[in-house]
């Protein structure tokens, strides 16, 4: 929620007071430091969670080192990490590498960030897109027009952005144009009413789009 700094405070009170933190409070404060920039102290909290407090690191727990480490510009040892998991990493891992290869320019570890996730799933469509961006941006036009060429072939779409909120607990996924959450038609609605006001509102210059 753009609170990482309160984040990280919190947690150090509570190691101050002596609450075991658990798995979630973990991914919460490595996502914070993920944000912030935090290197140093983001690893020095994970390593924590075995040394401390007995907490073996999950996916998630991975997945958030990934992010830190890649924001960083430390892509290899972002995939070096992930080469040391003790358990096969999943789709998730896999994709949050190959976005930070995408902000970092690494050709190389996205190649096989994306052949690592293919081979988790050879039909997702996401492994083909991200790497076709990483191309792009390094100016790699005769790969980006494989990519493209391969996907109009075998009818590859590219899959609709998703987002996800939590609340009390509980987290919520929702997809571009995705009516299946059985609150969709209130959620659809309050977002009506928020672009309304968002549009009525002199101090907004940027036209608002639904």
């Amino acid at each position: 929620h753009g609170l990482g700094e309160d984040a990280i405070k919190l947690f150090e009170e509570m190691q101050l007071l002596n609450v075991k933190p658990n798995h979630t409070i973990f991914i919460s404060v490595l996502r914070a430091c993920a944000h912030m920039g935090y290197v140093d102290k983001g690893m020095h909290y994970f390593r924590k969670m075995r040394s401390h407090y007995g907490l073996d690191p999950q996916m998630e727990h991975y997945s958030c080192m990934v992010d830190l480490l890649g924001r960083s510009g430390q892509v290899n040892e972002a995939l070096k990490l992930i080469e040391s998991m003790p358990f096969k990493a999943d789709d998730v891992i896999w994709r949050t590498l190959l976005g930070i290869c995408k902000l970092q320019g690494n050709v190389e570890v996205a190649e096989k960030a994306a052949n690592s996730l293919l081979q988790l799933d050879p039909q997702d469509s996401s492994a083909y897109v991200l790497l076709s961006n990483v191309y792009a941006i390094a100016g790699m036009r005769n790969e980006v027009t494989k990519i493209r060429s391969f996907m109009k072939k075998y009818k590859l779409k590219k899959v609709p952005g998703c987002s996800w909120i939590e609340i009390r607990d509980e987290v919520h996924a929702f997809l571009v144009e995705d009516k299946a959450h059985p609150r969709s038609e209130e959620i659809y609605q309050q977002t009506d009413t928020l672009v309304f006001e968002m549009t009525r509102d002199p101090d907004i210059d940027e036209e608002v789009e639904e």
